[in-house]
């Protein structure tokens, strides 16, 4: 990343999203402007959205922060 340009940072949060996310980031991949970074804040899926998202973790800068207290909350 060049320290001359802005840092875009893209958001996306996610549940039970494994059938839309992958659409999603391959979008932000097409992108031309690479000096960004992208978030995936899963809360607590119980499908495959967090391993679709991790599929672009060497296409990008990607995080994936997973809220796993909803699932202890909620699915227990």
């Amino acid at each position: 990343m060049d320290g001359d340009r802005p840092l875009i940072s893209i958001i996306f949060p996610a549940f039970n999203r494994e059938d839309h996310i992958g659409r999603h980031l391959g979008s932000v991949v097409a992108q031309t402007f690479e000096d960004r970074q992208v978030v995936v804040v899963d809360n607590a899926s119980t499908d495959d959205t967090v391993s679709v998202a991790g599929g672009y973790a060497n296409r990008m800068d990607l995080r994936i922060v997973v809220n796993d207290l909803n699932r202890e909350r909620f699915f227990s």
